[in-house]
């Protein structure tokens, strides 16, 4: 998936908003590099933020893929406009450590697409709990 905000241009309501609320439940086109991975033709993937803290090191993301990819342990989500998505992604349920500094550079810029739903990200958290147990691969 590419990158489909330019930089320096004006972020929607939505984003804006997203910026505001922190990095849990916000979705970023990461760049491939930082999944660990690079690919012809490709630049990024969208990440979902499961999990942020001040104090801690690392997140913990979930890599989306086009949901006609999807395999089994994964998370689709439809597009809206609070999310930011172009279209169905599925997030695989394989949590990532990403750098906090990477994701505290990202929030602040057009990185940062959108936000998930809060009901979205509970039941996404509380599968992640029953595959991982209690901190669900997060705290």
């Amino acid at each position: 998936m590419r990158h489909v905000h330019k930089a320096g241009s004006r972020r929607g309501t939505d984003e804006v908003l997203a910026a505001a609320m922190g990095p849990e439940g916000a979705i970023y086109f990461v760049k491939d590099a930082a999944w660990g991975f690079s690919a012809p033709g490709r630049e990024d993937h969208p990440g979902l933020c499961v999990w942020f803290a001040e104090d801690e090191r690392n997140a913990v993301f979930l890599k989306g893929v086009d949901a006609e990819r999807a395999s089994f342990g994964a998370v689709i989500v439809e597009p809206t406009r609070a999310n930011g998505l172009s279209k169905r992604t599925a997030f695989q349920l394989v949590p990532r450590a990403l750098p906090r500094r990477l994701v505290e550079l990202m929030h602040k810029s057009p990185r940062l697409v959108g936000r998930l739903d809060t009901n979205e990200l509970a039941t996404i958290r509380a599968k992640l709990a029953r595959l991982f147990g209690r901190g669900g691969g997060g705290r």
